[in-house]
């Protein structure tokens, strides 16, 4: 199954698509080329141990691992966006076009963008503590299996690269959508401001 979630250095993308994986579904070496844009931008991480996984396999199980936390992360990015689409659609009917700006809807939609910041973020703050939880579990899963046979310590060196990759995986999500947040109420305020220069 091919993923949906990829990583290239350039955030302007909404889901950059990048592949690594041959026909078969298996890398066509550890380090493949895309792991080397993961390289660039995820320096911290070690490489896999050869034969373990390329980067895309270890990101593609990462996401299936944490995929309510962060599909719970990427929802409400994206409600936050759609809501400051029509903040600056506003903005722009009344500062571009000259429209006359309807204050008791733009009172009501800043309120609302308001309101789905800040629960959207106290969901993701349950997410995240949440996925803390599920990486705790992993990581003696990994220790476990590091002292089984050489087969099961292969199965824990790819959970410890997942305990690695996860709260990275996480935070660049989280990142994002303070950046979408911040972006909201800045858009926010130039509403608000246009509301008392009526």
């Amino acid at each position: 199954m091919e993923m949906k979630y990829s990583w290239e250095c350039d955030d302007n993308e909404e889901i950059p698509t990048f592949k690594c994986k041959n026909k078969n579904g298996t890398c066509e070496h550890t380090h493949c080329q895309c792991d080397k844009i993961l390289d660039e931008c995820w320096s911290k991480i070690k490489a896999p141990d050869e034969g373990l996984a390329c980067y895309s396999n270890l990101f593609d199980t990462a996401y299936l691992f944490a995929k309510v936390e962060l599909d719970t992360v990427i929802t409400i990015r994206r409600l936050i966006q759609e809501f400051d689409q029509i903040v600056m659609e506003m903005i722009k009917n009344t500062t571009e076009l000259g429209f006359p700006l309807d204050d008791k809807q733009a009172n009501a939609i800043t309120i609302k963008v308001r309101d789905i910041i800040d629960k959207g973020f106290d969901q993701i703050d349950e997410a995240q503590r949440l996925l803390k939880e599920k990486i705790e579990i992993l990581a003696g899963e990994a220790e476990e299996d590091f002292n089984k046979g050489e087969e099961d310590q292969k199965k824990g060196a790819a959970k410890l690269m997942q305990v690695t990759i996860l709260p990275s995986l996480f935070m660049r999500e989280r990142s994002l959508a303070q950046k979408a947040a911040k972006q909201a109420l800045n858009n926010n305020k130039k509403l608000r401001d246009l509301m008392k220069d009526d």
